[in-house]
């Protein structure tokens, strides 16, 4: 009876063992596989992206230009490195690797869209004009009478006035005014204006011979302070 169980024992303890062979040899055939991307003079490239095209693992260099993959089965495999101003690099490796591995990525001219950037200071037409406008020019100005620009353009949709006296006034553009409202005279800018309440902008609208109003949000055409809108 002794002697079966001992036969048992040793049955078990064979299958145990024949089971994880198989397994102790698949994790010695494995490793980790490290290098270094670096450019022809031979600093650090970071950010450059590492990919393993059969396995379709994919990594990015770290800020010394280092990266690594861990528990590559063992085997032959393609290694793609990309980075924006270098020309790409492919090389082939085996796992486990004899040293680490060293990519080194030679630069390269490399084309980017054109980017058109359009804006106009000078008067549109307010059919083309992506955001709403307004103006007075010609008999419409001089109807008005007013030494005031803020007084002189009140009356147009959207326009408002912030007013000390007669002709004092500031103008205000869907509620917002002061440093929100730019004032441009001939494209230049009108910074006299933008705090005092008893300063209005420094323009005789008497003198004008067109007045434009753009409502909404204009800083992208015309730079800061165009929140509210230009006038």
């Amino acid at each position: 009876m002794t002697g079966w169980r001992l036969s048992l024992a040793r049955i078990s303890l064979a299958l145990a063992v024949a089971a994880i062979s198989p397994l102790t040899a698949r994790a010695a055939e494995s490793a980790s596989v490290t290098g270094k991307v670096t450019d022809a003079g031979g600093a650090a490239l970071p950010d450059a992206v590492v990919s393993v095209a059969e396995l379709k693992l994919g990594t990015t260099s770290g800020a010394d230009g280092s990266f690594s993959f861990a528990g590559l089965p063992a085997g032959r495999y393609t290694l793609s490195v990309r980075r924006s101003g270098y020309a790409p690099s492919v090389i082939t490796f085996t796992v486990p690797p004899a040293s680490p591995l060293e990519i080194k990525l030679a630069t390269t001219p490399f084309q980017i869209a054109p980017l058109d950037v359009t804006g106009t200071r000078g008067p549109i037409d307010p059919d083309r004009s992506a955001q709403p406008t307004a103006s007075l020019s010609g008999d419409d100005v001089q109807k008005e009478r007013s030494v005031s620009l803020a007084h002189a353009i009140d009356a147009l949709p959207g326009m408002r006035t912030i007013s000390t006296g007669e002709q004092v006034g500031k103008p205000v553009i869907r509620g917002l005014a002061g440093p929100r409202v730019l004032v441009l005279e001939d494209g230049y800018r009108l910074e006299d204006y933008s705090w005092s309440d008893e300063d209005g902008p420094s323009v005789d609208a008497r003198l004008t011979d067109r007045v434009e109003v753009v409502r909404g949000p204009a800083s992208v055409l015309y730079g800061s302070d165009a929140m509210g809108g230009v006038v």
